[in-house]
């Protein structure tokens, strides 16, 4: 049978058990938070990037442009000629 000290003991001793729980977990979650934030940072910054990419394409493809139709004029110019 155990005394009451060794129940007091064993009380604090679960006691303790379930702050350092408390305290995993909140650490945990804080960690969890920091990642979410960080995932979202990256998206962001990739939505960005990809943004930049998109327009310079963009942009690639109608120079392009330009230099096949100016090509075609410089065919149809040396047929004519």
């Amino acid at each position: 049978m155990r005394s009451v000290w060794q129940y007091h003991l064993t009380k604090e001793m679960e006691m303790a058990g379930e702050v350092d729980l408390n305290a995993k977990m909140q650490e945990i979650q804080q960690k969890a938070q920091e990642f979410s934030v960080n995932i979202m940072a990256l998206q962001d910054t990739l939505t960005r990037q990809n943004a930049v990419v998109s327009s310079e394409m963009a942009h690639n493809t109608q120079k392009a442009n330009l230099v096949q139709g100016a090509m075609q004029d410089v065919k149809q110019t040396s047929r004519t000629n």
